[in-house]
């Protein structure tokens, strides 16, 4: 190592020495422990080296069985680390020569140094540009001198795109939902490109409607490259305007503009789809080889679906459901609009709101018939996934097509998702949190998958790390109560009741998802536990009157009915559930919620042929 070196490597030394004895560390020992490590990994080019396991195992005294994706000690940690040096630099190291960032998604901290600036009466003979020349050079010279390591380290590949909602930039607005498709079916193609690190939606989309920096995107997302665009539009006229920019540096690479007819928009997401991949030296998945293009008037439809499948309540799936049936009317020879029917049929049996036999008669042709259209369509194996595990209860056959999803597109979350679900009604719970950890690393702002994980935690009975993963969830997506469900349940299990009955309330149906038995059913039993009799017998009864007018889980019921320790009605509703083949009864069965009943001889018989049946 060259005199330069040791040079260098001294200032980063004596800058962290700055900020380990200053007062927002002075009370934080790991904290010390944990940057410590981390810079002399870096110094050392080591930088490789530093993982979420291997920290957790050197600074926190994890053991060998220690897994990431279930305790999430080193990310809690690492967020707190990045407040201390923030609160750090802001107060008594705000001259500091050189700072120590730890970049978020990473662990591999970053050194800048930051030019002092000149006396007063020296500052009319230097000119602008030799300023900035003297800064760049200090910085060049620091990161030199430290080794700082690029791609093996944990920084951004050089093949890494996001794909960033487009704006709509029409006089009326009102073309979000196709803008938004757009950059979805982007997403969806690049992400089939062997070689091809693409951010999944929940990730990109968090920007949405924010004028952030591009190189500010980039670092959050830990990518090389970012797809922008903008919509205008005049009754069918489009005019589409798309860039592929640089996240370092901010430069635009490639760029195009558009204009088409609304018919066009679909050959128009592979085109763009196929410059992106070029442009880093790659082929988009299939070649060359020839897509159908659907009708303008049903892809329009189908996206108009798919923004209302998103939003999460049953009304906004009814009119999903009515959107997707107008494009297969439109266009009778389109996949996607057939796979899009069938999620909205299976997502109806799943919150209680119809019975299984009527949602699999309805969904399975659907689905069947997205996949003679389209073989490859990951949609279409997807929604045959759900079906075969909700509404079949036949989990090799959901295995099956779940791993076909993730094999024809692997870069994309859902299927993984998708797959983790399977595995926990098969009662392979620990499997099942793995998967949601890899769903989580390709969509890491997906709240959806982090409750999925929560959940799979409390089934496991690691109730501690199923908060942990549950208050992520919530902090993705403060207004969805999914993470809600199990917080509160964990909580009560752990006996921090005065936590669960704060966050109770959240699981409550709004008036836009009042029909949603599954989830009153949640809330009721929440307040079961909590001792809350009487107001769970309130939303008991709602319940019970809804199932006098229409369809209603009978594993709902039964979820209260246990909650309230009456188990002789319990086990009534909850073998109506069996005969019925209610997707929500495996669900429960996995819950520490049905332990009081497992020694019981009519529950342990029910049980056997839910176990027989989850190992054919």
């Amino acid at each position: 190592m060259n005199g330069g070196a040791n040079a260098g490597e001294e200032t980063v030394r004596s800058a962290l020495d700055s900020v380990l004895r200053s007062p927002p560390f002075a009370a934080s020992p790991k904290l010390k422990d944990f940057l410590r490590y981390c810079v002399e990994r870096t110094l050392e080019g080591r930088g490789d080296e530093i993982k979420e396991y291997s920290i957790g195992h050197e600074v926190y005294g994890r053991n060998k069985h220690f897994d990431p994706q279930i305790d999430s000690i080193v990310r809690v940690e690492a967020a707190r680390l990045r407040r201390k040096l923030a609160e750090y630099y802001e107060g008594a190291g705000r001259n500091d020569g050189l700072r120590i960032d730890l970049p978020k998604g990473g662990y591999v901290p970053e050194f800048r140094a930051i030019p002092a600036a000149p006396p007063a009466s020296a500052k009319h003979l230097m000119r602008p540009w030799a300023a900035g020349a003297i800064a760049i050079l200090s910085v060049a010279a620091t990161i030199a001198a430290v080794r700082l390591t690029v791609g093996r380290s944990g920084g951004p590949t050089a093949r890494s795109v996001a794909v960033l909602p487009f704006s709509d930039l029409t006089a009326t607005k009102d073309r979000g939902y196709l803008c938004d498709g757009l950059a979805d079916d982007i997403i969806d193609r690049l992400s089939r490109v062997p070689g091809m690190l693409v951010v999944a939606r929940n990730s990109s989309f968090r920007f949405k409607g924010q004028a952030a920096d591009i190189r500010e995107v980039g670092r959050q997302l830990r990518v090389r490259r970012i797809l922008e665009g903008s919509v205008r539009a005049a009754g069918d006229r489009l005019r589409i305007s798309a860039q592929l920019v640089d996240a370092s540096s901010g430069y635009r690479l490639w760029s195009s503009t558009y204009e088409r007819q609304l018919r066009d928009l679909p050959s128009l997401r592979d085109e763009i789809s196929r410059s992106v991949a070029e442009s880093l030296s790659l082929r988009l998945a299939g070649g060359d080889k020839p897509r159908r293009a659907p009708k303008p008037e049903a892809y329009d439809l189908y996206l108009r679906g798919r923004y209302y499948s998103r939003l999460g309540t049953l009304a906004d799936d009814d009119r999903a459901r009515e959107l997707f049936e107008q494009a297969v009317a439109k266009d009778p020879e389109y996949a996607e609009p057939y796979a899009g029917l069938a999620d909205a049929y299976s997502t109806l049996a799943q919150h209680g709101a119809m019975p299984a036999a009527e949602s699999l008669v309805r969904a399975r042709p659907l689905a069947r018939k997205a996949l003679e259209l389209d073989p490859d369509s990951m949609e279409a194996h997807l929604a045959m996934a759900r079906i075969a595990r909700m509404l079949q209860h036949d989990h090799r056959e959901a295995e099956q097509y779940s791993r076909k999803a993730i094999a024809l597109n692997p870069g994309a979350s859902r299927p993984h998702n998708v797959y983790g679900l399977v595995l926990e009604v098969s009662g392979r719970l620990a499997e099942a949190v793995k998967e949601y950890g890899e769903a989580s690393r390709l969509d890491p702002a997906s709240s959806q998958v982090k409750a999925n994980q929560a959940m799979a935690l409390y089934d496991l009975r690691q109730y501690a790390q199923a908060v942990s993963a549950a208050r992520e969830s919530i902090a993705l997506s403060p207004q969805s109560y999914a993470g809600y469900i199990p917080l509160v349940a964990a909580q009560i299990e752990m006996g921090a009741v005065q936590e669960a009955a704060r966050n109770v309330q959240r699981l409550r149906p709004t008036e836009a998802d009042a029909m949603n038995a599954s989830r009153r059913s949640f809330y009721a039993a929440a307040l079961a536990r909590l001792g809350r009799s009487a107001e769970a017998r309130g939303e008991l009864a709602v319940l019970l009157r809804s199932s006098e007018e229409r369809y209603v889980s009978p594993a709902t019921i039964a979820q209260v009915y246990l909650a309230l320790r009456e188990f002789d009605r319990a086990e009534e509703y909850l073998e109506e559930a069996y005969e019925k083949s209610d997707p929500l009864l495996w669900r429960l069965h996995q819950t520490p919620a049905a332990d009081p009943l497992r020694t019981r001889p009519r529950y342990r018989e029910l049980a056997r042929k839910l176990n027989t049946e989850a190992n054919q």
